[in-house]
């Protein structure tokens, strides 16, 4: 796990991207029943077919905003936080891809989509895996670009 550069045409073999909005339902439960259905599935599916979780390196910095949020709430104590996300960087590989801030926009303003976002969709493209997601426009993103989706 950690970091990993994959070169132009190295693909990783049964790997699944992860949004933010999947991972954080595991830690905190929160959201509609579907949506905790949905991340339950996923992680499911991550245990029980030996999938290779793969996110951006955006996810480092929203999952410890999220994170953040949940401690200032006094939700979770500062200390199971930093437990919970060294478990989580210890189970997602983090991705670097070679995408320019023009790459971003580009995808960001096609799909009307966050930049956030996009660096999601660019990575389960470059991998041709599916993309496990809770955010509807980044699904529809991917799905018009031929792009697999995790279903529950």
């Amino acid at each position: 796990m950690g970091y990993k550069t994959p070169n132009q045409s190295e693909h990783y073999t049964n790997a699944i991207v992860l949004d933010n909005s999947v991972i954080m339902r595991w830690l905190f439960n929160d959201g509609s029943k579907t949506d905790q259905h949905y991340a339950k599935n996923a992680l499911k599916a991550l245990q029980n077919q030996q999938l290779l979780a793969l996110a951006p390196p955006i996810w480092i910095y929203e999952s410890a905003f999220v994170t953040s949020y949940y401690v200032k709430k006094k939700i979770i104590n500062s200390a199971a936080a930093n437990q919970q996300l060294n478990m989580l960087f210890g189970l997602i590989n983090i991705i670097h891809m070679q995408q320019t801030p023009a790459d971003l926009l580009e995808v960001s303003l096609t799909h009307n989509i966050s930049s956030y976002d996009a660096a999601y969709l660019l990575l389960a493209q470059a991998q041709q895996c599916p993309l496990a997601t809770l955010d509807k426009k980044m699904k529809q993103a991917h799905l018009n670009n031929d792009g697999l989706i995790f279903s529950a």
